[in-house]
């Protein structure tokens, strides 16, 4: 700010013009001011600091810099591998706390197979993966890929009423819905087994966090309808 004190005018220069990272700059400053501050200060500290900066509750900033930046780092990738538009289900249901993501881990690293590079086991992973990201090549992505190979004509060939999307038909086509039902009342009925087996509870608690999970609770009633897609088989 510029002052002329004989005219008592002033003059607000324009910052970081014509420069486009300054401006930027300028903008990420801004917003910053609305977010919620993920660094504060440990006042506990360590047995050799009086107080030490800790970042998200967890990652203490007094450590070699190569390790807790890491940390920071794979957090920003995450954060930017859920904020992709096919992964938008995912993001919420994360959100919700509905994904048990240590055991979401095991499930994709799971190999049925006794050979790593057996052709089933990168089929298996596959589909794992193009199934909970919304990938699988239903009609509407081929057309949209190659719409000169696949014409105008995208309607399930199961039910032939809706659209063929990932959507519908891994889970809501009326034609394929009553068999997902019953591969799901049969996977409930071998996790109660299991659970009676080795699990150290009453069978009335087992039968009942069975019966009332997230992930089997839909199938054992005929009249529910699924109220999450692929991300049910994520879920805790």
């Amino acid at each position: 700010m510029v002052s002329d004190p004989s005219h008592h005018q002033n003059t607000f220069p324009q910052s970081h013009s014509t420069n486009a990272h300054n401006d930027r700059a300028d903008e990420l400053a801004k917003s910053g001011r609305f977010k919620s501050v993920s660094t504060n200060i440990n006042t506990r500290g360590i047995p050799s600091q009086n107080v030490s900066l800790i970042w998200n509750d967890e990652v203490n900033l007094d450590k070699d810099i190569r390790k807790y930046m890491g940390k920071i780092i794979d957090y920003r990738l995450i954060d930017n591998h859920l904020n992709h538009h096919n992964l938008a289900d995912i993001q919420e249901s994360t959100k919700k706390h509905m994904i048990n993501w240590p055991v979401s881990s095991k499930f994709f690293s799971l190999n049925s197979c006794n050979d790593s590079t057996c052709d089933q086991h990168s089929k298996d992973v596959s589909w794992k993966m193009k199934t909970s990201t919304n990938t699988l090549p239903t009609l509407d992505v081929l057309n949209r890929n190659f719409p000169d190979l696949i014409k105008d004509n995208i309607n399930c060939m199961l039910c032939h009423n809706n659209s063929e999307t990932n959507d519908h038909d891994l889970w809501k086509c009326p034609s394929l819905l009553p068999h997902i039902r019953s591969a799901f009342q049969e996977l409930a009925i071998l996790a109660q087994d299991i659970l009676h087996k080795d699990a150290d509870k009453l069978n009335l608690c087992i039968t009942d966090t069975i019966k009332y999970s997230n992930v089997f609770c839909w199938s054992l009633n005929d009249i529910r309808a699924i109220t999450d897609n692929v991300t049910a088989i994520l879920c805790a």
